[in-house]
């Protein structure tokens, strides 16, 4: 199932690259969202997961988390992932996905003091390094096919 959702998302990026999109980032951000959410609730709906639900439990600070992370999380993030997308390449934007986590591990530091050792700073710093060098390398054009290059005959290889 993972595989299969990785699969989609890279398609739908490669897609949104030179396919037909609303021309608002946010209009294609709610789109998304709202789609994906009603599939999400059917998913649900079907799974039993509503059975053991009670929305008074739920705290407070739960439903900021939850509000922030709609706003930040998916309406922010998603909105500027759409719009660099457009700006550059699929394999530059995708470093997104490495970046985010050392992003979310420090701001846990910071905000709420969540201890992070040692080999987690390296292993930020080797993720870093390895988006600078994604991120810097000069963009390279496929060459054209050459007209001379003689096509084999169906049979010869």
């Amino acid at each position: 199932m993972l595989v299969l959702a990785s699969l989609a998302w890279a398609c739908g990026s490669l897609y949104s690259k030179h396919g037909g999109m609303p021309s608002s980032p946010m209009l294609g951000v709610a789109m998304q969202s709202f789609a994906g959410g009603a599939i999400l609730l059917i998913a649900g709906l079907f799974a039993g997961e509503f059975r053991g639900l009670h929305l008074g439990a739920i705290s407070l600070r739960s439903w900021l988390a939850l509000a922030y992370l709609i706003v930040f999380g998916s309406g922010v993030g998603f909105s500027a992932y759409i719009y660099i997308l457009h700006k550059s390449t699929a394999a530059r934007v995708a470093t997104y996905a490495f970046v985010n986590p050392v992003v979310a591990l420090f701001l846990g530091w910071m905000l709420v003091g969540e201890i992070i050792k040692l080999r987690t700073v390296v292993a930020a710093a080797v993720i870093l390094t390895a988006v600078l060098l994604v991120i810097t390398a000069p963009h390279r054009a496929l060459a054209p096919a050459s007209v001379t290059d003689p096509v084999p005959a169906p049979g010869e290889v």
